[in-house]
């Protein structure tokens, strides 16, 4: 799993992050991206859904959020 650290970036470089590693990988691969701003994560979630993957969150810590994205 390829791993995206976007802590103290703030919109919209996370999500343009996102979508370039997410176009790098080839269908089944996944990268994890962490954030630290909420919006990020809407941001991450609008921007995957006009591309082939899944997407889960999970906040681990306080105002820390984990995405996983798989590429279909």
């Amino acid at each position: 799993m390829k791993k995206l650290d976007c802590l103290g970036d703030i919109c919209p470089i996370p999500s343009l992050k996102a979508v370039e590693q997410l176009s790098r990988l080839q269908p089944g691969e996944t990268v994890q991206i962490i954030v630290d701003h909420s919006c990020a994560v809407t941001n991450i979630r609008e921007a995957v859904t006009k591309l082939a993957a899944d997407f889960t969150v999970e906040e681990v810590a306080n105002g820390i959020w984990e995405i996983i994205l798989t590429r279909n």
